[in-house]
């Protein structure tokens, strides 16, 4: 459980970085067939897609002063625990990642 929280933050805390002064975050849960996606939305510029390949890599930052490892850290817990951490929506005030997981057996 420590480690969902963790990935949860790290989504948080890039949310905050990116999100403007008068922006909006919105921190959700759904039931699906397969399991739970958790989801971390803000609003704000969407992230550039020439870059969306790299954001789950390693040491990969727009950020200064970021270490680049947030969301890499957060996909390598998602995917630890039976699911994946996407970028689901990433429109003009909508960027959204989605942290799924399975039903336990």
């Amino acid at each position: 459980k420590f480690q969902i929280h963790q990935a949860l933050l790290n989504l948080l805390l890039n949310a905050i970085k990116h999100t403007t002064e008068q922006g909006q975050i919105e921190i959700g849960a759904q039931e699906t067939v397969t399991g739970i996606e958790l989801y971390v939305e803000n609003t704000g510029e969407p992230i550039n897609p020439d870059i969306i390949y790299e954001i789950f890599e390693p040491f990969f930052t727009t950020s200064s002063g970021g270490t680049g490892l947030g969301l890499s850290i957060s996909r390598k817990i998602a995917q630890a625990h039976g699911g994946d951490l996407t970028l689901s929506e990433n429109r003009p005030d909508q960027i959204r990642f989605t942290l799924s997981l399975a039903k336990e057996q």
